[in-house]
């Protein structure tokens, strides 16, 4: 089965505009900012330097540096000063702030674990002490230290603040289990519950072991915290529960509307049902609330490029690089951005750096392959999605990309192997059943296919490439009717089944979409068989209009308007007369295209034969002769071998025909007109001779034969002429006495002047439709990203009485106000 292309296709970037965002694919944005900087001096040194030799007489060494200095110094003033004073004084303010808030938390944390320490040295038995002992250990890091507090305090007695403190030294231990216990119990106290939900909400971030999680969700009576649902629906999104998925994140909109990490999450599950652009404006609506959220911005970038918005997904990730320095998503993601951008080599550098590799094996061999087939190094390709396989035996993507990578070196065996292991899942992976319908139809059982696309819901029935399947397994199907020569009841049943191919093609073409070249192409084959032949060249020559290098469109269209013609030549009557001028125009036409066909590497008998076919209808024998021969050197038939020969043989009927009106000039010229026509009845006879090996009891060419020899009329011609034309007789039925009683009058010296050769067997050659089926190469599963659940960016909530554990919380979180306002500067 043909196809337009006999490459696979990757994705293309929809914007290439090349802007600041160019450059923030190799540099993040503080880097090109630096950049501009340099550009600034650079430029206005120059300025200088050409001022102080344009414009300054006899300018020494010493003015010519101090000209270059000042242009530079007023370059970057005039261009970059103003902005990067502004930000330079408002980024030395915060960081100013921040080292000085984070020393005075310091001392306030030493300070209050000394006092408190003295005071539990003296009074042994105070509770709140030993737990504030253990909240400041906390803040200051050192859970071990918090544990030995805080377990002194639960010794003594069994508060529930001190036992909810106590499970967060334990999870900052690793000590989940117990954890998950204690907070479990501290939610079912009044008391403590607010703080326990939210408590539980962090331990869920801390990615605890799954039988943990579970058994600590089972235990609780409802779930109040928005942070613990955004974490429970960020682990059935990861097993890849949807609905569930989207039932928590929801539930946890409600119970927190300022919420960021569950609206980002809402987007991920939007991606993943496939609705991209819902997706994208919900993280957008959720970076305006946290702008400095790493794996957000990280997954806005993804979700950005695989829109078609790869420089704007640039900007993203090269904010996302310095929120989250080294990370293997970025730099994952940042590689998918150079491959949408064409820039192979640097985004197969991305997909091999090591941490990628190690933290994301299968999305790094699967893209790395996208990449080899990009720069069409296919043996490495499948080495890349084997290597894949090896972490992922059920990967659909890479099984799919095998089995496109199987076609493009036409390996038909892998291609069905890898494409069914791929739909094994089921009908929900719409690319991966097209892809196996289109190898069952180029394999002929376009009723299998019929039976898989069957099964795709309605709305992925509507799909233009599910469509333009239908369509071309309906015609696929209906060629098992196809024969060039059938009974009217078989081409009743023939055509009855080809129409049902005709509206889903003509809704692809209509839809206008990336099959509506290869549907407008079957739709002219359909044509074609339905013997609308100018309908079918014009259907063919807009398909050929945008591929400029395919021979074989022009040779369909030329073959089309060859058929066309000889359908006007034949409704007009006129089959052994002179051209109609609507065929005439006709063959002009076809003849046309036909030569383009051959000059663009279609090379074949049949391109060859119908040009002969044009050429010698519109009377141009040499230009026939030459087609005739080379259609004969490719193919060496019989068919060939007697259309040369009917050339020939015509030309030496013309010339004997010039015999007779030259008899009136001269003898001489009599003579020289009468060797050629002798030669040229010879050569026919010699082809004529060879077309007979392959047809022996054709009586046509019997038929031909003896007028040709009876032309010629050397020794012995006559006798052999009346062999032939007895043999003809014998063979031809009543035809064959009525061609027996035209020609045998010539063996009595009459008749001549209407003698004829025979061309009921020389006649065009049909599109074969089997090889004029085309279909879409195989698509490729694209690039895939590095999309994390998003997190609630939260710490601990830790209760204790104390008035300087109670200024210290109070510090941690000017603190962190502070650090998020220093990382919005640094960008």
């Amino acid at each position: 089965m043909r196809t337009l292309s006999r490459r696979l296709a990757l994705p293309q970037a929809a914007d290439v505009v090349p802007d600041e965002t160019a450059y923030a694919i190799y540099l993040p944005r503080r880097s090109t900012r630096i950049l501009y900087c340099a550009l600034a001096l650079v430029l206005g040194g120059t300025g200088g330097f050409v001022w102080a030799h344009a414009f300054a007489r006899d300018a020494g060494t010493l003015w010519t540096i101090a000209a270059t200095v000042i242009g530079a110094l007023l370059g970057f003033v005039v261009v970059l000063m103003p902005a990067v004073l502004v930000h330079r004084v408002r980024l030395l303010f915060a960081r100013i702030a921040f080292a000085r808030r984070r020393a005075a938390y310091s001392r306030e944390l030493a300070r209050a674990s000394e006092d408190l320490q003295q005071h539990v040295e003296e009074n042994g038995n105070d509770v709140q002490a030993w737990n504030a002992l253990g909240v400041v250990a906390l803040l200051h890091g050192d859970p071990e230290r918090a544990l030995s507090a805080l377990e002194r305090a639960d010794s003594h007695d069994g508060m529930p603040g001190v036992r909810l403190n106590l499970a967060v030294a334990l999870a900052e231990r690793s000590d989940f289990a117990a954890a998950a216990e204690m907070l479990a119990e501290a939610a079912s106290d009044d008391a403590t519950s607010q703080a326990a939900h939210h408590n539980i909400g962090v331990l869920l971030t801390r990615r605890p072991p799954p039988p943990v999680a579970r058994r600590l969700v089972d235990r609780l009576d409802r779930l109040a915290s928005a942070a613990t649902l955004n974490s429970l629906g960020a682990r059935e999104l990861a097993a890849g529960n949807l609905d569930r998925a989207e039932d928590y994140f929801s539930r946890a909109i409600e119970q927190d509307p300022v919420a960021v990490a569950p609206r980002a999450n809402l987007a991920l599950v939007q991606h993943r049902r496939g609705r991209l652009r819902e997706a994208i404006r919900g993280l957008q609506e959720a970076a305006v609330l946290d702008p400095l959220n790493p794996r957000l911005v990280t997954a806005l970038g993804a979700l950005l490029c695989a829109g078609g918005r790869p420089m704007v997904a640039a900007r993203q990730l090269s904010r996302a690089a310095l929120l989250a320095p080294g990370s293997p998503a970025v730099e994952l993601n940042r590689g998918v951005v150079r491959l949408m951008l064409g820039q192979h080599g640097d985004a197969l550098d991305s997909f091999n750096n090591p941490w990628v590799r190690k933290e994301y094996p299968v999305l790094a061999a699967h893209n790395s392959a996208l990449v080899l087939i990009g720069l069409d190094r296919l043996g490495p390709a499948m080495g890349q999605l084997e290597r894949g396989l090896e972490h992922d035996e059920a990967d659909i993507g890479l099984h799919n990309n095998l089995g496109c990578v199987g076609w493009a070196l036409g390996d038909d065996e892998r291609i069905q192997e890898e494409l069914s292991r791929a739909a094994e899942p089921g009908p929900e992976h719409t690319g991966v059943i097209v892809n196996l319908a289109t190898a069952r139809i180029a394999a002929g059982d376009a009723e299998a296919a019929l039976e898989m696309l069957e099964q795709l819901s309605d709305d992925q029935r509507e799909h233009s490439s599910v469509r333009f399947l239908e369509g071309l397994a309906y015609l696929a199907d209906a060629l098992k009717l196809y024969s060039p020569k059938m009974g009217k009841r078989q081409r009743e049943r023939f055509l009855s089944a080809l129409g049902r191919c005709a509206r889903p093609l003509e809704e692809v073409v209509d839809a206008d979409v990336q099959e509506s070249a290869e549907a407008r192409l079957n739709l002219a084959l359909y044509r074609y068989l339905r013997l609308e032949f100018e309908a079918a060249a014009d259907g063919f020559l807009r398909v050929a209009a945008a591929y400029p290098d395919d021979g074989f469109l022009r040779f369909c269209a030329g073959t089309a308007l060859a058929e066309a013609a000889r359908a006007v030549q034949e409704a007009h009557g006129a089959r052994d007369g002179g051209l109609v001028g609507r065929a005439r125009d006709l063959l002009k036409r076809a003849r046309r295209y036909l030569q383009l066909a051959l000059e663009l590497g279609e090379v074949s008998s049949d391109a060859f034969c119908n040009l002969g076919m044009c050429a010698y209808n519109l009377g141009d024998t040499e230009a026939a002769r030459t087609a005739f021969r080379k259609m004969l050197q490719l193919e060496h038939s019989g068919e060939a071998a007697n259309n040369l020969g009917i050339v020939y043989a015509q030309e030496g009927l013309e010339l004997n025909r010039q015999v007779r009106a030259a008899g009136l000039s001269s003898e001489e010229r009599e003579q020289h007109l009468l060797q050629r026509a002798q030669k040229h009845l010879s050569t026919a006879l010699r082809y004529f001779l060879d077309a007979l090996e392959g047809a022996p009891d054709d009586p046509v060419l019997h038929g031909n034969i003896g007028l040709a020899y009876m032309l010629r009329n050397r020794a012995t011609d006559v006798e052999a002429a009346l062999r032939h034309w007895q043999r003809m007789k014998t063979l031809g039925g009543a035809a064959g006495q009525r061609r027996y009683q035209e020609l045998s009058v010539l063996a009595y010296g009459g008749g001549e002047a209407r003698a004829r050769f025979d061309e009921t067997i020389m006649s065009f050659r049909p599109l074969d439709p089997r090889e004029c089926l085309t279909t879409v190469p195989p698509r490729l599963a694209g690039p895939r990203y590095a999309l994390q659940a998003i997190d609630e960016d939260v710490d601990w909530e830790l209760i204790s009485a104390h008035p300087a554990v109670q200024h210290a919380l109070r510090s941690r979180e000017r603190l962190a106000g502070l650090r998020k306002r220093l990382a919005r500067l640094s960008l």
